[in-house]
């Protein structure tokens, strides 16, 4: 049977990870691993059930760290993500987010996926106020207004959810706000996620439409259903870069990327290269010296004395 690592990302004060451990610890007997990649880097139980975890920070870059480009600390879900695949070991690798409880039927959607050898997708809910207790919904809130999804799908691509053949074939786009599973070797492929995205949700729209343009088979499944608290936004960094003017802020190359239907992300990061390092014992790579025409926030031509 294929194996599989799930990775947990969170940049969150009060992130509930044992909502999500909870609710996966119930639907297998079978060893998982899983992967929390944290900001704070807080400790958790090297164990819980059947799941065998791993707490990490988000790897360094040039956008963090002693010798980061900007005033303050910046974090990005497509970093920690890339963190979580240069860690992983397993053949399969899936991605959900913080402050959510995986629905039963999860984890029994994936394990079709890595059956059946296509990569899935799935519908969240968000909600208010949860009450959660040993991984299972007690109750919750509806929030109202643009924030009240229970599927992407239904939302942006007005696809009933009464019409949708378990599992759907969809596009890479569907992707955006999922959690998601598919082949460690997928994403290594596409060279992971694009860093130069924010945390706003195109990281995965890029991700899926790479996945697409390699002609690897997607599916959404409404089994592989999360619902998500609301109720604490606070983050603990600022998740927005904070330099100014022509930086890797700029989202043109994702366009273009989606455009000539490019199959490799064109961010500076070799994600299997740098896997590989990793794998064999070496550290994090920092850069010593800026390679960008900015330190700390500024155009170094602003620097120089007057």
């Amino acid at each position: 049977m294929r194996t599989l690592t799930v990775c947990f990302i969170t940049a969150r004060h009060e992130p509930e990870v044992f909502w999500f451990l909870e609710s996966l610890a119930h639907q297998t007997a079978r060893p998982i691993d899983v992967i929390v990649v944290d900001f704070f880097n807080r400790p958790l139980p090297a164990h819980y059930g059947p799941l065998s975890i791993t707490v990490t920070a988000p790897k360094p870059c040039v956008w963090q760290g002693p010798h980061k480009l900007t005033k303050e600390d910046w974090w990005a879900i497509a970093n920690a993500r890339n963190t979580a695949i240069c860690l992983c070991k397993t053949e399969w690798i899936s991605f959900v987010d913080d402050r959510l409880v995986l629905m039963p039927t999860w984890l029994a959607a994936v394990q079709d996926a890595m059956a059946g050898g296509y990569a899935v997708c799935g519908p969240y809910q968000k909600r208010h106020s949860m009450t959660v207790q040993d991984g299972f919904i007690k109750n919750a809130g509806i929030i109202t207004g643009d924030d009240n999804r229970k599927s992407y799908v239904k939302e942006h691509w007005s696809v009933p959810a009464h019409r949708l053949k378990n599992p759907y074939k969809c596009p890479g786009a569907w992707w955006y706000g999922c959690s998601n599973a598919l082949p460690l070797q997928w994403a290594l492929n596409v060279n992971g996620y694009d860093e130069y995205c924010d945390s706003s949700g195109g990281e995965d729209y890029l991700f899926g439409t790479l996945l697409e343009n390699n002609g690897y088979e997607l599916r959404y499944d409404l089994r592989m259903e999360v619902v998500e608290d609301r109720s604490a936004d606070k983050l603990g960094p600022v998740m927005l870069r904070t330099d100014k003017g022509v930086s890797p802020d700029d989202k043109s190359h994702a366009l273009l990327e989606r455009i000539k239907k490019q199959k490799r992300s064109q961010h500076n990061l070799d994600v299997s290269q740098l896997r590989s390092m990793i794998r064999q014992g070496h550290a994090w790579p920092i850069p010593t010296q800026p390679t960008h025409d900015w330190f700390d926030g500024e155009a170094l031509s602003e620097m120089a004395p007057r």
